[in-house]
């Protein structure tokens, strides 16, 4: 039987692998009213995924939507933007959960349109430092936002959306797969032992297991995937350990 991340590769040209995903077409999404199972804010958190966006498609989708989270109200309450805008870039911001929204986290990669990206980033905002690299390659190696160690990261929102347009952010238009997010451990992405827990040295989709759980040691509370046997209907199921999603729309398998 073929390794997992083998499974997902069905042809190979560069850039232009395919992986077994979903597509999002500007009007699905994935939703959470409410907060995470276990969540809890913390200094510390790490996020893999793919995404290969169709800004060009989109237009004018100048801000779309890949995860944020927010608690109930106006555009106040966004804790936890990630989006990418009409200049390819995929920015991540963080705020602290103790009421001033201070901007702790204001990450840009630059990402390329209609191809796969995978997207890791590692950050640690009591050490003040945030990692991010995009198909391997390290692009952010710094300083965070904002030097204000003695403030947590708010990770205990109560409405969460993959792809979806909250406020003033458009829904996504593209494909994703293997959308991982682990709160509470920052990991040295400067490491390359620690990169192939979740990218290759071909570049492809390193095996995350059935439950996310394999990269770590520990079940996210957030993992989307296509298993072996599962089709896009199947992404919105999450498969890690904070609780069910309703997807909204209808996912399909990407081409």
């Amino acid at each position: 039987m073929l390794p997992y991340h083998k499974k997902l590769l069905l042809s190979s040209a560069g850039n232009a692998q395919k992986i077994k995903a979903a597509h999002f077409d500007g009007g699905d999404n994935i939703y959470r009213g409410s907060s995470l199972v276990g969540s809890a804010d913390s200094f510390k958190g790490t996020l893999s995924f793919w995404i290969r966006p169709n800004v060009t498609a989109g237009s004018p989708y100048s801000s779309m939507a890949v995860i944020i989270g927010k608690d109930t109200g106006g555009s106040g309450s966004l804790r936890y933007d990630c989006f990418i805008n009409s200049s390819n870039n995929l920015i991540l911001r963080l705020r602290t959960d103790n009421g001033s929204s201070l901007l702790i986290v204001n990450l840009v990669l630059t990402i390329t349109d209609l191809e796969w990206n995978h997207i890791l980033v590692s950050y640690d905002a009591s050490s003040n430092v945030v990692k991010g690299c995009v198909n391997d390659v390290i692009q952010v190696h710094g300083i965070m936002w904002e030097s204000n160690t003695s403030d947590t990261i708010d990770h205990t929102l109560t409405e969460w959306g993959v792809g979806k347009g909250f406020n003033t952010y458009n829904e996504y238009v593209g494909d994703m797969a293997d959308f991982w997010i682990n709160f509470g451990t920052y990991i040295d992405l400067t490491v390359v032992s620690n990169r192939r827990k979740f990218i290759t040295d071909e570049g492809l989709p390193a095996d995350m297991g059935a439950d996310g759980s394999t990269p770590l040691g520990s079940q996210p509370p957030i993992f989307f995937s296509i298993q072996d046997g599962e089709d896009a209907t199947d992404f919105s199921t999450n498969k890690g350990n904070g609780g069910a999603w309703v997807e909204n729309g209808t996912l399909t398998n990407s081409i």
